[in-house]
């Protein structure tokens, strides 16, 4: 809520299925949520993957594509993650800000190690 107050580009980016994504995302008013595809045949979801899997790196390519796809400038050093495993550690890494949220053992451990922010 205080990023979208202040006028940030919210994106929702997670490896669940991009319409569930995007509905939570639009539930938390942004209308950017970017997920994992799955193929579909007439109105129903066949369980088969799209590539990549929106997940560790692939999940920053999704969302550099998506932005550019959408001309939204992305100016990483001034942007913030939040995250809460260490899969997640491409995209927390891609950005100026990192936050730890509810991390897992592995994350929690990078984030202190780095000097992160952790939210518990």
């Amino acid at each position: 809520e205080t990023h979208l107050a202040q006028g940030d580009t919210v994106v929702l980016v997670s490896a669940a299925p991009d319409a569930l994504v995007k509905a939570i995302a639009q539930h938390l008013g942004t209308p950017h949520g970017i997920g994992t595809r799955f193929q579909v045949q007439h109105g129903y979801c066949t369980g088969a993957v799209i590539p990549p899997v929106c997940l560790g790196a692939d999940k920053v390519h999704r969302l550099e594509a998506y932005l550019a796809e959408q001309h939204i400038p992305w100016d990483k050093a001034a942007s913030t993650a939040y995250a809460d495993s260490i899969t997640d550690l491409a995209l927390l890494k891609s950005t100026g800000h990192a936050v730890a949220v509810h991390p897992d053992e592995a994350l929690q451990a990078y984030a202190i190690q780095h000097g992160w922010e952790v939210l518990t």
